[in-house]
């Protein structure tokens, strides 16, 4: 069964992107938003134990980079990223943040720098410049957790393993921006990477219900993927 498969089993309707991350960063939405390895990387054991089945960030150099595409600019009040992770360490700059996505590469902070980013640390969550919120999260380094964050134009909610820690009133419009989109590394401000591993990455335009959150965090799809050429 090819990787595309679990897309299309699982919950695809306004599927932006999908990174099985089998030892690269191709996109299996059918969007063509295939990414590019950069820095420290390296092909890792996803959370089966299946080799070369995720990706591995050093939290010094390493992340995925995305050119922006239509696809990817079309966030306006909705997104929901779901991912699984594995946090390694603190990263370079020590503050422990788990830069997920961002998209946006420049320096400085505006309106729309960046477009949107899904940003966690040990007490915070983190979706645009001006939504921070505080939570104590509580990640355990080397363990495995499904992380799935929605936003449906009124609310912010994190989800940890298929259960519910916040939802927050929030209300905006996110401001569109032909950046690209970086996995792993967060520039704007202060730049900021994601130290350990990534895997089954998928991002949407719209705002997953808690039903289909319990189905990407039951999903076993990963545990009979056949290992990719490259890592052969």
């Amino acid at each position: 069964m090819a990787p595309a498969a679990w897309a299309q089993l699982q919950v695809k309707r306004s599927l932006v992107a999908y990174y099985p991350m089998n030892g690269n960063a191709t996109d299996y939405s059918g969007n063509l938003n295939d990414g590019q390895m950069l820095g420290g990387m390296s092909r890792t054991f996803d959370r089966h134990g299946q080799d070369c089945g995720a990706l591995a960030f050093d939290g010094q150099t390493g992340y995925i980079s995305v050119k922006s595409s239509n696809s990817l600019q079309d966030f306006s009040d909705q997104l929901s990223l779901s991912v699984w992770m594995r946090m390694d360490g603190a990263g370079l700059n020590d503050l422990e943040w788990l830069t997920l996505v961002c998209k946006g590469s420049d320096d400085e902070e505006k309106d729309n720098m960046p477009q949107f980013r899904v940003q966690l640390t040990k007490v915070t969550v983190s979706i645009n410049t001006d939504m921070t919120e505080n939570i104590n999260i509580g990640w355990n380094l080397g363990q495995w957790y499904h992380v799935v964050l929605t936003y449906n134009g009124r609310e912010v909610t994190l989800y940890k393993d298929g259960s519910r820690l916040l939802s927050v009133p929030y209300y905006t419009s996110f401001n569109k921006n032909r950046e690209p989109l970086e996995i792993g590394r967060d520039r704007p401000g202060v730049e900021e990477f994601f130290h350990g591993a990534l895997d089954d990455l998928a991002l949407y335009n719209r705002a997953l219900t808690p039903y289909e959150v319990q189905l990407l965090y039951k999903d076993t799809f990963g545990a009979t993927v056949a290992v990719p050429k490259e890592c052969m």
